[in-house]
């Protein structure tokens, strides 16, 4: 019975406590710097991971936000190119030619000319010489401004490039029927045989009697009343649409 009730008090005491440092016990300052050594890069370890991790969850945040505007941004500027007018860029392309066919040449001599001096101007005749040539050309710079408005507030204002383009066909339809059939026409196929050249050198021939700024002008103007022919088409299919429709309803009624 007194074994029993010793072994069972033994069991039921509480394990000894750490030895603590005994008071009166003096470490040496080599301990005391070692130990601050340690519990410092313990601390500094501790806040550099920290200070990564935050890096590492702005930059984070940093590049989705950059991204979100990204795809805002391109969202916007497509949502813009749909908006505009397909038939802006035709009339860019028709002023940009009006702009250069007032630059070139509005009448030259060619090689086989020499029977034809006296009626030919003996230098290039350039189109701001002449005052249609300086319309032209002062429409076309109008041209450029009106196009910048047309996409910036996207409208379509077309009666600088219709005005322009009737200019430009008055000069440069003339330049290519005066030169069909004509004796220069004649002049330069005989000039071509009697020389060593290619087909295509030949039959272009008689065609470059007609100054390059005729050729420019007629194809800007020809832009332009096909822009002005595709509107009036499309328009007209669009009231034809929303007529058969109207009626549709009301047969519905």
């Amino acid at each position: 019975m007194t074994d029993d009730t010793i072994r069972r008090d033994e069991d039921d005491e509480p394990e000894p406590a750490p030895e603590t440092p005994v008071e009166g016990v003096e470490f040496s300052d080599a301990d005391l710097a070692e130990a601050e050594e340690a519990e410092a890069a313990a601390a500094e370890e501790f806040f550099d991971e920290a200070e990564e991790f935050i890096d590492e969850e702005v930059l984070i945040a940093q590049r989705e936000e950059a991204m979100a505007d990204a795809q805002v941004a391109n969202l916007r500027a497509q949502a813009d190119w749909f908006l505009v007018h397909k038939e802006l860029l035709l009339l860019l392309l028709a002023n940009c030619l009006f702009l250069a066919g007032t630059l070139t040449a509005w009448g030259r001599l060619m090689p086989w000319d020499a029977g034809f001096v006296a009626d030919q101007p003996r230098t290039y005749l350039m189109g701001l010489d002449t005052i249609r040539g300086g319309l032209i050309f002062a429409l076309a710079l109008y041209g450029f401004w009106a196009l910048f408005l047309n996409f910036r507030y996207r409208q379509t204002v077309v009666w600088p490039f219709l005005l322009n383009a009737i200019f430009a066909l008055w000069v440069g339809i003339p330049g290519f029927t005066s030169n069909f059939g004509s004796e220069r026409w004649t002049a330069a196929t005989e000039h071509m045989d009697g020389v060593t050249a290619s087909f295509l050198a030949k039959f272009m021939a008689p065609l470059s009697n007609t100054a390059p700024g005729f050729w420019l002008l007629t194809a800007g103007g020809a832009l332009v009343l096909i822009v002005l022919l595709k509107g009036v088409i499309s328009g007209a299919g669009k009231a034809k649409a929303s007529k058969a429709a109207a009626q549709g309803s009301r047969r519905r009624r």
